[in-house]
């Protein structure tokens, strides 16, 4: 026990059988799940008093856990294994070729940070599930807002500042941002094929299925065929 959280259980499940939490059990996993702590004293003796199963005060306690600066541990966990933010870093660009910018001001911290901010915006606010495809807005410090090309107007180079962006602008939503950008192409150039396995697998949930053993590998192709997209289309029409 002191190793390992243990949740009680009944003995006996069936399949598809629903069991019914009792309230130390939502204290528990109220409290593991949005702050990544045990409960404070407050949810503690709302379910000595067998109060916290009720719906109304169970709502009450998730807000009060959400608004508190600890629900913090949880946007991160939850962003982070959503977007698979791990995967940033782990194929960078070249810092000697033309992406030499990435390497100065902290600048992949700064991507994850706008992210991950962007995230505890729409949960704490409860904006619209759409504004992770489109906005216009998003979270920035100055070096972001070099990258970005938009007006900075914090206090030093190093706060995040809310910031709009104009009509038509591509920064809007998750896929806008630099984080994401970044972590779905390979370290050397895009790719379209990166960027929808990405789409497919993390933000939509529906991972596709492997390629088929006998199709062979995309190669560069010299009779006209010059982008990604186009080395695609001759691909697939070749029978």
């Amino acid at each position: 026990r002191f190793i390992f959280r243990l949740e009680r259980t009944p003995d006996r499940i069936d399949a598809g059988e629903l069991y019914e939490l009792d309230d130390p059990d939502l204290a528990s996993r109220l409290a593991f799940f949005l702050w990544a702590a045990p409960p404070d004293e407050e949810l503690v003796e709302l379910a000595r008093e067998g109060k916290l199963s009720d719906e109304g005060e169970l709502g009450r306690q998730t807000r009060r856990r959400l608004g508190d600066p600890r629900a913090e541990r949880f946007s991160r966990s939850f962003a982070g294994q959503w977007l698979a933010l791990d995967k940033l870093g782990t194929m960078p660009p070249d810092a000697k070729g033309e992406f030499r910018v990435y390497y100065r001001n902290r600048l992949e911290e700064a991507m994850l940070e706008e992210t991950d901010r962007y995230f505890r915006y729409v949960l704490q606010e409860n904006r619209s599930v759409r504004d992770f495809l489109d906005s216009d807005y998003s979270f920035v410090n100055k070096s972001l807002a070099d990258l970005y090309e938009v007006p900075f107007e914090g206090r030093d180079d190093d706060e995040f500042v809310r910031v709009s962006f104009s009509p038509g602008a591509k920064r809007g939503g998750l896929l806008g941002h630099g984080s994401i950008l970044t972590l779905s192409a390979n370290g050397v150039e895009t790719s379209p094929i990166e960027r929808g396995v990405w789409v497919l697998a993390d933000l939509l949930g529906t991972p596709p299925p492997p390629p088929p053993k006998a199709v062979p590998a995309l190669t560069p192709d010299l009779n006209g065929a010059v982008t990604i997209r186009e080395m695609l289309e001759k691909h697939r029409s070749d029978p």
